[in-house]
């Protein structure tokens, strides 16, 4: 909601200026004026790329009858965009969480340009000590013998 306020003076010139006689050849109007604006927001569920199509070529349709209706007949006041053809940053983002989500590490099925790299046969199977910990060599200096 808005109020817009306008103060205009309209005088005879040079008898509009004169002091206290002045006023006689004048005249103020003021004017008010109330604004608002309406909002209507209207859900629909799109499910593909046709649902979408068909809606925002009926809200065109709204759009051209409304125009016609209360600013007269406007002809190709606006060219049609195939929204089907064009690539904007939202089907960049879709595209890249598609190709993330099919990544192996993600739960996909691993298909890109990623690598897949698994453990060989001989990394997994783990070597068994041969001998035991009390046996084996250390790098630490051997203590001197103690005299008797």
């Amino acid at each position: 909601m808005r109020d817009r306020s306008r103060e205009s003076e309209s005088k005879i010139p040079i008898l509009g200026d004169l002091p206290i006689i002045g006023w006689l050849f004048k005249q103020r109007s003021s004017e008010t004026e109330k604004v608002n604006l309406l909002l209507v927001l209207t859900p629909y569920i799109i499910r593909g790329p046709a649902d979408f199509q068909n809606v925002y070529e009926r809200k065109m349709r709204d759009h051209e009858e409304f125009a016609a209706e209360f600013y007269g007949d406007i002809p190709d006041y606006r060219a049609h965009i195939d929204y089907t053809k064009k690539v904007g940053p939202f089907a960049r983002l879709a595209a890249a969480v598609r190709k993330e989500h099919g990544k192996l590490e993600n739960g996909g099925d691993g298909s890109g340009d990623g690598t897949v790299i698994t453990p060989s046969a001989a990394a997994r199977s783990f070597p068994t000590p041969t001998t035991s910990p009390t046996t084996m060599p250390t790098n630490r200096p051997r203590p001197p013998p103690r005299p008797t």
